[in-house]
């Protein structure tokens, strides 16, 4: 809150804490985007940048991750320590409807496939086999 303050925009941020997790689908489905600077490659894995995908948000993620982002298509891939970078690319899904929308369906499509039933059961008999 106190940078916030500073950069005189704590009247346009509302901090919100920890949500139930039954509301996040409500909270993913009203964001513009998701986004996850994180330079931890275990950690940037992480299940939320998939969550906000499925419920058609488009994510801003770090090149270190695994590939759920599609750069271009279903949101954008960043390297977490240019954050001009970053910022442009929230601002254009925030001033570009069009292109968030486009991105959000393309996302959630990605992650439905890939993430089915049918597609895990798959990867963990794949990887059976070589055990």
């Amino acid at each position: 809150m106190k940078q916030a303050s500073q950069l005189g925009i704590l009247d346009k941020v509302k901090f919100i804490g920890l949500v139930k997790y039954a509301d996040l689908p409500i909270y993913y489905s009203m964001s513009n985007c998701y986004v996850s600077g994180c330079t931890d490659p275990v950690v940037a894995t992480n299940l939320p940048v998939k969550e906000a995908l499925a419920c058609e948000t488009p994510a801003i993620r770090s090149s270190i991750a695994m590939p759920d982002v599609i750069n271009g298509v279903s949101g954008y891939v960043v390297d977490p320590r240019n954050a001009s970078k970053f910022a442009s690319r929230i601002i254009l899904l925030l001033k570009n409807r069009k292109i968030k929308d486009k991105f959000g369906k393309v996302g959630r499509k990605t992650i439905l496939k890939r993430y089915s039933w049918v597609n895990v059961i798959k990867g963990f008999n794949s990887i059976i086999t070589k055990i």
